[in-house]
């Protein structure tokens, strides 16, 4: 078993060299017959990588990480909002006369964080930063950004695996 190993050991250079040129033709040609089905010629693709490479390094194409914090923290809020929002329409259900004087104090405090979450979310200039974004909910905004964040990330994968390919050919 020893010497099978060690043999094996001393071709997995050779190997490798072999699957790599196995590879690189394969996954070449395929790329050359999406390129070919697609009817768009290579030069206006490269202007659109290059056009897509500078839109990713401006800086006003990334989301502040102070805004994303804050983002999070008014979702939060708004969680504990909605969750504060159900209990007094459940309780008024099953309560006294005296109950309903701390009852309407609850509603009263739940209408204060109301106006709080919508002038902390205000302050938050989401509508100056992306004009774009006004009228959006908060929960949509949320989500846009993780998809950013998500584009941002596969598009550094794509970027090195181009390197890499393009190292090896």
């Amino acid at each position: 078993a020893a010497a099978v190993g060690y043999k094996m050991h001393q071709d997995l250079g050779a190997w490798l060299k072999c699957q790599m040129k196995k590879g690189i033709k394969a996954q070449g040609s395929m790329a050359e017959e999406v390129l070919a089905s697609c009817d768009v010629p290579v030069p206006e693709l490269q202007s659109q990588w290059a056009k897509e490479w500078e839109a990713q390094l401006l800086i006003q194409a990334h989301a502040p990480a102070r805004l994303r914090k804050e983002l999070d923290s008014v979702l939060a809020l708004q969680a504990d909002f909605d969750a504060s929002e159900h209990a007094p329409q459940t309780a008024h259900t099953d309560i006294s006369g005296r109950t309903l004087k701390v009852l309407d104090s609850m509603e009263g405090s739940h209408a204060q964080l109301l106006n709080k979450l919508e002038t902390l979310y205000a302050s938050l200039n989401v509508q100056d930063k992306f004009p774009k974004l006004d009228s959006v909910q908060l929960d949509f905004v949320q989500i846009l950004l993780m998809a950013r964040d998500l584009k941002i990330n596969i598009h550094k994968q794509v970027v090195g695996s181009f390197f890499e390919w393009d190292k090896l050919d």
